[in-house]
């Protein structure tokens, strides 16, 4: 009964696979924008300052930036002109104290006259073994939601999981329960934030509130596998769960020999996932809300499931292949692709060879119709999935600045996540990603009932 049911979905799958490149878009994904908050994690170490990566759409002369951190007395005015990338550095203060609970006021409130991308990074950390860095895609005001679940890992020994919630407006009420832990109920003003830290995985937790917060995702420092290599940051900026999706497309990291960590994380009781990998035979599984699959692969993969479900990929330790260390996105399903992105490759300031890289997931029938940076790219390898239509992965090399990514028809929709290696440190983000599925939203039905009775959440 469980693989038929697995069998009709995958041909509604496929009748959704033949539909999500006709529907038309705006240029731009709904990454851009012109209003952004986010607050950062405690890292492993506060030995330097983060910085964020701004970009403009290139179709205005100047863009107009300002960023501000209202708790710390920030303020700062920017021009960003087309085809470059702004570096705008952080105070360190903007760092939380290293508490296992604690309400902070250190958001990071970004403004503009035009439509721009933001990505944060964490400051770099020098150490007698190299570099440590995190990034992550920032995803402005309009794609925030009230229902979160957090996507965490175990963390090593001595560090924490941990994620934080931020308030845009007054008077946020906002429910908490903790994986393993207690409810938490609180109000948050605007610009303050609620960071929560345990020395245990905090996948799983959920996060409501009655108006849209900002969350962020991450440990302090992880090794993955666990107990396995170096340890390092990791941190991502969370999306909710009404940009959750059915189908997933994922693969390898270019020259990364030992393949990744993948996990699948439910929004809704009894989902049904198949995860097919190439050369392997489906595998199934049944789960309930906020419970995650884990796998350890080195193919590409397709996942499906009848129930939105909430995707991370994870880099492996440098322990695993001698180059490289973890960080974590969150895929986007195949439904919020986007159809031209902007995005930039940063730097590693490290003493040791490093180099970037892009990974682009396409139907392969649009593939040859790809351009970077107004040219057709020479890839340089391309994965392909045994699926029915089958999804291309391109892979390739870039120098850091801004890159530009489209494709000959307007209708077509491509994914992009950004990474970079050298020998004790990594970072990678996906580069844009769009917003809701029909702006349906998928409640986390169980826990949003629970905490309407507590008088938290209100549609």
């Amino acid at each position: 009964m469980f693989i038929a049911k697995m069998e009709l979905l995958n041909i509604c799958i496929f009748l959704i696979t033949l539909s999500f490149t006709v529907k038309c878009g705006s240029a731009s994904a709904d990454s851009f924008g012109q209003e952004f908050i986010f607050s950062y994690l405690t890292p492993h170490s506060r030995n330097g300052k983060p910085y964020l990566l701004i970009a403009a759409q290139s179709s205005r002369d100047v863009t107009n930036v300002n960023i501000t951190v209202p708790g710390k007395g920030f303020k700062r005015s920017y021009v960003v002109t087309p085809n470059d990338i702004l570096n705008a550095t952080l105070p360190g203060s903007v760092y939380p104290l290293n508490r296992e609970a604690l309400k902070y006021n250190a958001s990071i409130l970004i403004h503009s006259d035009g439509e721009i991308s933001v990505h944060g990074v964490y400051g770099f950390v020098h150490s007698g073994s190299g570099v440590q860095a995190a990034g992550f895609l920032v995803m402005p005001t309009s794609m925030l939601g009230k229902e979160y679940i957090i996507p965490t890992y175990p963390p090593h020994p001595a560090h924490f999981a941990e994620f934080a919630i931020t308030a845009l407006h007054a008077r946020t009420r906002v429910g908490i329960r903790v994986k393993a832990g207690e409810d938490i109920d609180l109000i948050l003003q605007p610009y303050e934030s609620y960071q929560i830290r345990k020395r245990l995985d905090l996948t799983g937790s959920i996060v409501v509130a009655d108006q849209p917060v900002s969350v962020m995702s991450g440990v302090s420092c992880v090794q993955i596998p666990i107990n396995y290599g170096n340890c390092e940051h990791i941190a991502t900026h969370t999306p909710d769960v009404s940009s959750y999706g059915i189908q997933y497309v994922i693969g390898p990291f270019l020259y990364r020999r030992r393949g990744y960590v993948y996990r699948i994380i439910t929004s809704q009781m009894e989902t049904n996932l198949q995860i097919n990998s190439e050369g392997g035979t489906p595998s199934y599984s049944q789960m309930d809300t906020g419970d995650f699959y884990e796998g350890d692969v080195d193919t590409l993969i397709t996942i499906i499931s009848d129930k939105p479900v909430m995707v991370v990929q994870f880099s492996k330790s440098r322990g695993t292949d001698s180059r490289g260390d973890p960080f974590m996105y969150i895929v986007s399903p195949i439904t919020l692709f986007p159809s031209s992105v902007a995005f930039p490759v940063t730097v590693l300031p490290s003493r040791y060879a490093q180099q970037s890289y892009i990974s682009v997931t396409i139907l392969c029938d649009s593939s040859e119709a790809l351009l970077l940076d107004a040219a057709s790219p020479d890839w340089d390898d391309i994965l392909v999935s045994g699926s029915d239509p089958s999804f291309c992965i391109h892979r390739k090399a870039l120098p850091s600045g801004l890159h530009n990514i489209t494709h000959i028809s307007d209708d077509a929709r491509f994914s992009v996540i950004v990474y970079g290696f050298c020998a004790y440190s990594s970072y990678g983000y996906v580069a844009a990603r769009n917003g809701h599925i029909s702006r349906q939203n998928w409640q986390i039905n169980e826990e949003v009932a629970e905490h309407k009775e507590r008088g938290i959440y209100n549609n």
